[in-house]
């Protein structure tokens, strides 16, 4: 499984710019200014000793304070500054997380070719989810045929 999880996420006024979703190395409550100038990504991800820890009740929390898409798509259309006011409402960490989380989703959908969709599901509006670039799964596609291979599940 690869870890991956929003620790460059902070706060985006001088009141919360050091507000994250880490806890500081040394057991509970949030990273100081100075236990992150020692910060490693790599090592985080490994869990090592010295890096601030992952505070996923805290993401948890935030995410589940997320408002409807139709709400933040009405709050988009008004403008990014709009969109950023309301949700700094609900929470600091919310405008950063989202922009995170859009920013950093390498998923597209494409739709199926007639050959490839499944006949038991009547319709044409048939899509996959690729996990990757849309050049990535080209070279992709290209090594599998090339190398004969089909894929199942």
């Amino acid at each position: 499984i690869h870890f991956f999880f929003p620790h460059g996420v902070r706060g985006l006024d001088d009141e919360t710019q050091n507000e994250s979703f880490l806890l500081s190395p040394k057991g509970s409550g949030a990273c100081t200014e100075d236990e992150m100038k020692g910060f490693d990504a790599d090592k985080f991800k490994n869990g090592e000793a010295g890096q601030p820890k992952p505070d996923v009740a805290k993401l948890k929390r935030v995410i589940d304070a997320c408002p409807a898409v139709d709400d933040m798509q009405a709050w988009a259309k008004q403008g990014d500054v709009v969109l950023k006011k309301e949700l700094s409402k609900i929470d600091a960490l919310l405008y950063p997380l989202l922009i995170w989380i859009i920013t950093s989703n390498r998923c597209h959908l494409r739709r199926l070719n007639e050959s490839e969709r499944i006949k038991a599901i009547d319709t044409e509006y048939q899509f996959a989810l690729c996990s990757a670039t849309p050049q990535r799964e080209k070279d992709f596609q290209q090594l599998r045929a090339r190398n004969s291979s089909f894929l199942a599940w």
